[in-house]
């Protein structure tokens, strides 16, 4: 015969399986705690608006979900000069295909250029984990143990990463997910060859707008008509600003808090070249203020460098070949060569042929001390517009 106690003790154990605890003998208070589900990630910012065509760049980016490269864990980087609308690409398309992803979406801005330090990967890697849930207290220290852990909680996930503003393939390679399925949207100014080279990453450059592409987002991004009754001032502001869409829409925007302005008349106050930086500027907000973007980038290169960069800015032509080039700046070719080959890595110079390059016409409109460039072992001024 059973004994009634242990009968009763049994048959007090009720409800469903996942609430209940069976011990044996138990010393000491217990704490049961009750684990929250961890909402799907879904980081993505808001799509910006006034986005126009881009249609052969969102084609090959779609290229990207075809089965036999999202299984091998495709990354795809934009790489452009700064302004040109890589994040906007990059949003845009993420939203588009965000529903491919049903384990969600990280994304990370990590400050390659701009007024903030750069990110470094730690502290990216720990905001990750903690949007999979896992405790602060079990995030590991060091950076290799945080990227495993890291690659684990993807392991079998569809997952899109978004990374943003990078500034080196070093600032990234931990934040690569090593699984099947998942896809890492990277943009960059660098043209990240070793990511290209070790990764596989496709690379896609992106360039300035089209006239007609240039227009409409000046007319989308003003949205009163104006551009269309004066197609002429408004083709003349679009050359002036470059057709980069971040001096559009800096200008549109100003624009457009001046309604009693032509077009024509705008275009009268860019055709001043060494006035159109100021025109361009915003007192705001550093992020859309032209001369900052380019400035950044500025900052970024070495002595050197921006010597070189100078020198190609006191140029009068459009394009300049690398003897002059060496001429002025007492650099010999070869060395000058690697120096030219990283400004057109930072899409700061672009070279159009062998050993012929050229500054974007934004670029080349930035005041620099003249007398300073002209003195090879002079300190490098800071410029207005980079």
């Amino acid at each position: 015969m059973a004994d009634p106690d242990e009968s009763d003790s049994t048959s007090s154990f009720q409800g469903e399986a996942h609430t209940v605890v069976q011990a044996g003998a138990v010393h000491g208070d217990v704490h049961l705690h009750h684990r929250h589900k961890w909402p799907t990630p879904r980081q993505l910012p808001a799509p910006p608006g006034g986005f126009v065509n881009r249609e052969a760049h969102i084609s090959a980016l779609g290229l990207a979900l075809r089965t036999d490269r999202t299984e091998a864990g495709a990354v795809s980087v934009i790489t452009g000069p700064p302004g040109v609308g890589k994040t906007a690409l990059a949003l845009r398309w993420a939203h588009s295909v965000r529903d491919r992803f049903p384990d969600g979406d990280l994304y990370v801005d990590m400050h390659g250029y701009g007024p903030a330090s750069p990110l470094e990967p730690e502290q990216v890697l720990d905001g990750f984990l903690r949007a999979f849930g896992v405790e602060p207290s079990l995030i590991p220290i060091t950076l290799d143990e945080r990227a495993a852990l890291y690659r684990s909680m993807l392991g079998g996930k569809r997952m899109l990463i978004v990374i943003d503003n990078s500034m080196s393939a070093r600032q990234i390679r931990h934040l690569l997910p090593g699984s099947d399925g998942c896809l890492t949207l990277v943009t960059s100014r660098s043209s990240m060859p070793s990511l290209v080279a070790r990764e596989g990453a496709v690379r896609m450059p992106l360039d300035v707008l089209s006239a007609e592409d240039a227009l409409e987002l000046l007319a989308e991004v003003m949205g009163d008509g104006r551009a269309e009754t004066d197609l002429d001032g408004a083709a003349r502001v679009v050359e002036h600003c470059g057709r980069l869409p971040l001096a559009l829409r800096v200008v549109a925007e100003r624009a457009a808090a001046r309604p009693h302005l032509t077009m024509s008349d705008l275009a009268a106050e860019l055709a001043a070249e060494q006035q159109r930086l100021d025109a361009l500027s915003s007192e705001e907000d550093e992020l859309v203020d032209v001369r900052a973007v380019f400035s950044w980038s500025y900052r970024s290169l070495d002595a050197r460098q921006r010597q070189v960069f100078r020198f190609l800015g006191l140029h009068r032509g459009a394009e300049m070949s690398t003897a002059p080039i060496a001429a002025l700046t007492r650099i010999p070719v070869a060395e000058l060569r690697r120096h030219l080959a990283d400004l057109c890595d930072a899409h700061l110079v672009q070279q159009i042929a062998t050993d012929r390059f050229r500054l974007h016409d934004l670029l080349r409109a930035t005041p620099s001390n003249a007398a300073a460039a002209r003195r090879p072992n002079a300190p490098a001024p800071t410029p207005s517009a980079g």
